[in-house]
């Protein structure tokens, strides 16, 4: 997957501050008016919305450096504006490939790299680690590494979480796609391979690139039931029966599959 940075500058500032340079010395009070000149011009429609990257984000940090600048504050850098890098635009590139026991898959129809998967190539073991959960928090303790060694390895997690009908779940904030990624990294991973069981997505959709997220340093590549299943075959495991598993008895159900996959994100 090929990201496409962009360098940004950015004034970094809290709209508190603006109010705070509105004031002189002469009259210390905060003005109605002088905020809203700052509220109009920033939220103008000319502007966009401001998105990182975007001309518009930098006639934004210009403003507000400059309205620092007349309030006699000792601006970063001489100008108040700190340059760093951005992903603003990601594509699929053409080096995506995914391979196991020499069977190759369909990109695009068996398997896509995650917005925030790192463009790296892995020809390692797998590991299913069931929801790649590492909880204990006093409520819940539900630990998938636990005497499982991942490491260099691919993991092979669930998406999502055992009641995610449930807007109130305790699990819910441990369900994130990449919060699951650096977890499977802390433990060793070399790289997470995705799925989506058919509680979470009946229609087994894959990822896009819509969400763009900042690399998590490993490739992280999202595939079907049917790609995963073919995966799980020497051990005799399915993604269903493993669902229904770990759902029903909310513990562990973590093994190594006995694949090899060797894929390119």
């Amino acid at each position: 997957m090929k990201k496409i940075p962009f360098t940004v500058q950015l004034a970094a500032f809290a709209l508190i501050a603006l109010w705070s340079c509105s004031r002189s010395s002469e009259d210390p009070a905060i003005r109605q008016d002088e905020l809203l000149g700052h509220l109009n011009f920033l939220a103008t429609d000319s502007l966009k919305g401001r998105y990182p990257g975007t001309p518009e984000d930098s006639v934004a940090a210009q403003y507000i450096a400059g309205e620092f600048k007349k309030a006699g504050l000792k601006l970063l850098n001489g100008n108040g504006l700190l340059p760093f890098e951005v992903t603003t635009k990601q594509d699929y590139g053409q080096e995506n490939s995914f391979s196991c026991e020499g069977s190759d898959a369909e990109f695009k129809k068996e398997f896509v790299p995650f917005p925030f998967s790192a463009n790296l190539s892995l020809d390692a073991g797998v590991v299913f680690a069931g929801y790649g959960f590492a909880i204990d928090n006093g409520d819940i303790r539900w630990d998938d590494y636990e005497g499982t060694d991942v490491t260099g390895k691919w993991v092979m997690i669930l998406r999502g979480n055992p009641e995610i009908d449930s807007s109130q779940s305790a699990y819910t904030n441990y369900s994130n796609d990449r919060d699951k990624a650096m977890i499977a990294k802390d433990h060793g991973a070399a790289g997470v391979l995705y799925v989506s069981g058919n509680t979470f997505d009946p229609q087994d959709e894959l990822v896009t690139l819509e969400n763009r997220a900042f690399s998590v340093g490993l490739p992280a590549i999202h595939i079907s039931r049917g790609l995963a299943d073919k995966v799980l075959a020497p051990s005799g495991k399915s993604i269903e029966t493993l669902e229904q598993a770990l759902n029903g008895d909310r513990k562990p159900h973590s093994f190594e599959p006995g694949s090899t996959v060797n894929a390119t994100a």
